[in-house]
């Protein structure tokens, strides 16, 4: 049973991987840019790029050992603080959320609840694992709110919703 628990945690985790996100982040604001949304592939970009790097910034700053990490070793190549998995997976599932406008007010709260669901997966998966202090997980999602709401006022205002073009 427990070996199906670090599959699962490995799944989860991966969503939250660079390999995984950018990809996806690529594609988002590409798509956004052939079909001329300007302001909202400003925001899209702005939203992850600038969040990644920022976090990536942070985490540098910090400089806090992972658990996993033993003292005097020098194996450690990341650090833990903020989680970056973490900031990953919810800077995107964020800007999805605010770049799409579903007709059915259901279906946005089904698909927000999913996404959500999953984004917490993706943190729990980093503890389970043993990369992350719970702490460093939830520096992350709060950092990634954060973020999110300031490209938000920065490419679209304040006051303004994520209107097209």
């Amino acid at each position: 049973m427990s070996g199906m628990f670090f599959w699962l945690a490995w799944m989860f985790t991966v969503l939250g991987s660079p390999p995984f996100v950018v990809p996806i982040s690529a594609a988002l604001v590409t798509i956004l840019l052939v079909r001329e949304e300007l302001s909202r592939a400003w925001f899209a970009f702005l939203a992850l790029a600038g969040g990644a790097a920022l976090a990536y910034i942070a985490k540098a700053a910090f400089a806090t050992a992972k658990p996993h990490h033993l003292p005097g070793s020098d194996a450690m190549a990341a650090t833990s603080f903020p989680s970056g998995h973490a900031v990953l997976s919810l800077l995107l599932a964020l800007t999805i959320l605010v770049l799409w406008e579903p007709r059915d007010p259901r279906l946005r709260r089904l698909v927000l609840a999913i996404v959500l669901a999953i984004v917490f997966a993706v943190g729990a998966s980093r503890v389970f694992l043993g990369t992350h202090w719970p702490s460093d997980v939830l520096a992350g999602w709060l950092f990634a709110v954060i973020w999110i709401s300031a490209a938000h006022r920065l490419a679209f205002g304040f006051g303004k919703a994520a209107s097209r073009g």
